[in-house]
């Protein structure tokens, strides 16, 4: 309830519906009381959708809505994860049409490169109505804004733009596939059940119609083995205005053919194997190019962050430009000092997580680094701990965060560990506070999974409310950690020779560390200290102040 009152009052949005309990289970009294409190803080008008889970029984609290009143009256949208793959049932649709209510697809999604993407996205999208009767259907994700080595970096993105600093991206034929549907339909055009099915020959096909007259018809031929002649018959009070025809295949996306006008109501379409079509009465379809697309490049290095070109934080929505957090909240925030920018961890406890958790940690550079520095002051509060990251070359499957990689890490106690990082997430237990110190715990030799302090030691003259620089340095097998410029560690290490760079924030079995980061550094050792690295042409904020807005 406190976000959406902090949604509404901060930023003046509004939610239709709102979702519950994230594959978790059901929980009908979440559900009631969610519904409750909404009803109770000016939020009636927002609606629930439930239970949204993926196995083979995920709709069965359906039929308990029959009975349970306070139940029904509460879920308002019947809905759940992955249904192009287990469909809701005859009977689940019927209750739905029943109670009145529609089934959502919460969650879609075709991992999958190349045109088998594009075609299975439009065959997800048909499937969903044909055969479950959802009519509203969430996939992720379209831009892949991310580093290359992050899980789902590529698949099932339709844009890769994994270089923002040369302003490169890559446009896959996933795109196109949207562009099927987003072309030819719009928010408030309703599916047609007498014009949708599958097709003999292989293949399925829905007609969407819009509030007037105007119609337009998605077609997959996915697995057909020969071409299909295929009859419409146009009625209903269907617009009679010829149908614009686009099509993709392997070999070509998202191209114009020859219109078809319809003879006393009647057409007929030839349609190739393994090729998607949309047939429309709307016309001004297009497909958008940029043909001058900047190279890639890598990473710039050496690199220097002092924060203090972001004036104003809030018009970078509070983040730099190259941090990619991986769990907790890297913000730009103002120096405990107040002498300039910095960074900060910003969560102090531990989230409600959807997947076993490690430390909050954020990374940036380039995953084919290997002999390096990275350093950066850090700033503690009572109780924290911060540290440097390094040869960061996995950050997890997607469900968890544990990296592989190296730390150096300093406590407001001065207690110092060199240590390195085997990740491995367990995908079948759930994790709680016991199983998070498992993870964490230290000392397991050479089997992969948990930490192994390389070096451990008390630092003098270290307590809260101070500035400290730590440093690790990568040459070879030997792992270098320095604090306040005095080296503290000398390791030695085999098990990872390349990675990314990152900042760490420590955490306990609740309360998680808040720390300051300032004058990040990536160099080679021994280097001088690099200038700070400017904004790059056509870097810009992101959201406009607003004197700009005036």
């Amino acid at each position: 309830m406190k976000w959406l009152q902090g949604l509404r009052k901060i930023y003046g949005l509004e939610f239709d519906a709102i979702g519950c309990r994230n594959e978790k289970g059901d929980s009908f009294e979440f559900a009631k009381t969610l519904r409750a409190t909404l009803n109770a803080n000016g939020f009636a008008k927002v609606r629930i959708h439930g239970f949204d889970n993926w196995q083979a029984n995920k709709l069965d609290f359906a039929k308990q809505m029959l009975v349970d009143d306070r139940l029904r009256d509460s879920i308002d949208i019947i809905s759940s994860h992955t249904l192009e793959s287990i469909p809701a049932s005859a009977e689940i649709q019927e209750i739905a049409a029943k109670l009145n209510k529609p089934i959502w697809n919460t969650e879609e999604h075709v991992y999958e490169n190349g045109f088998e993407a594009e075609i299975d996205i439009v065959r997800a999208f048909n499937q969903n109505f044909i055969r479950s009767g959802a009519t509203k259907i969430v996939n992720w994700y379209d831009i892949a804004g991310v580093y290359p080595m992050e899980p789902y970096s590529e698949t099932p993105a339709t844009l890769l733009a994994r270089s923002p600093w040369s302003g490169n991206y890559q446009v896959r034929e996933a795109l196109w596939g949207y562009a099927h549907y987003s072309q030819f339909t719009e928010v408030g055009w309703q599916y047609l059940n007498g014009g949708s099915g599958e097709l003999k020959g292989g293949g399925s096909f829905v007609t969407l119609k819009s509030p007037g007259s105007d119609y337009s018809i998605i077609i997959e031929t996915k697995g057909a083995k020969t071409p299909q002649a295929i009859q419409f018959q146009i009625g209903g009070g269907l617009s009679t205005k010829a149908l614009t025809v686009w099509r993709s295949n392997a070999q070509e996306q998202f191209t114009k053919q020859a219109g078809i006008s319809a003879v006393n109501g009647t057409f007929t379409i030839v349609l190739d194997p393994d090729s998607i079509y949309s047939l429309s009465t709307t016309t001004g379809q297009q497909k958008g190019s940029f043909h001058n697309i900047p190279l890639a490049r890598p990473f710039p290095f050496p690199y220097s962050e002092s924060f203090d070109e972001y004036s104003s934080a809030e018009q970078w929505g509070f983040l730099p430009r190259y941090t990619a957090d991986i769990a907790g909240v890297f913000e730009i925030s103002e120096r405990p000092d107040k002498t300039g920018k910095c960074l900060r961890q910003v969560v102090p406890v531990r989230p409600i997580s959807w997947a076993p958790e490690w430390l909050p940690y954020t990374i940036l550079g380039d995953d084919q680094w290997q002999d390096y520095e990275v350093s950066a002051d850090v700033y503690l509060n009572k109780g924290d701990s911060a540290g440097v990251m390094g040869r960061i070359n996995d950050v997890g499957s997607g469900y968890g965060s544990i990296p592989k990689g190296y730390y150096l890490q300093l406590g407001d106690d001065g207690q110092c560990r060199l240590v390195v990082v085997r990740g491995k997430e367990d995908k079948k237990t759930p994790v709680g506070d016991a199983e998070q110190q498992a993870l964490m715990r230290a000392q397991q030799e050479d089997t992969e999974g948990g930490e192994k302090v390389l070096g451990s030691a008390r630092i003098p003259n270290v307590g809260p409310n101070q500035w400290h620089n730590l440093k690790i340095r990568f040459e070879g097998t030997t792992i270098t950690g320095w604090i306040d410029n005095q080296k503290v560690f000398n390791a030695s290490d085999r098990h990872y020779k390349n990675g990314m760079a990152g900042l760490l924030a420590g955490g306990q079995e609740q309360k998680l560390s808040t720390p300051y980061f300032d004058n990040v550094q990536i160099k080679n050792g021994n280097a001088p200290v690099p200038n700070s690295n400017s904004v790059m042409p056509r870097q810009s904020p992101i959201y406009v102040s607003e004197e700009a807005k005036r």
